[in-house]
């Protein structure tokens, strides 16, 4: 994952949801639960970062061990912290 270091680039979504951002808002939440943060970046790319990577599971020529791999990684994706709302907040201020 990587994030820009110029939250006013236009032709970025995650810049565009930055800039309009309620920092005040987001520090009164405490924490951002991980699965709200998941939706979010998930929702950038929703093609690419979640329906393509399904359909290849429904190709004939998937092996086991790909199955196994896939399934591991969506739990390690999925299995993340909730996250500090004041570090995404003072994080936005300074970018």
């Amino acid at each position: 994952m990587t994030t820009p270091a110029d939250f006013q680039t236009e032709e970025n979504v995650l810049s565009n949801w930055v800039q309009h951002l309620d920092v005040d808002l987001l520090l009164r939440a405490g924490n951002l639960p991980a699965p709200l943060l998941n939706a979010a970046f998930l929702s950038l790319k929703p093609f690419q970062l979640m329906q393509r990577r399904y359909i290849r599971l429904l190709e004939p020529q998937v092996q086991e061990r790909e199955l196994e791999d896939f399934v591991r990684l969506e739990n390690w994706v999925l299995d993340g912290p909730d996250q500090a709302a004041a570090a995404l907040a003072q994080f936005v201020k300074w970018f």
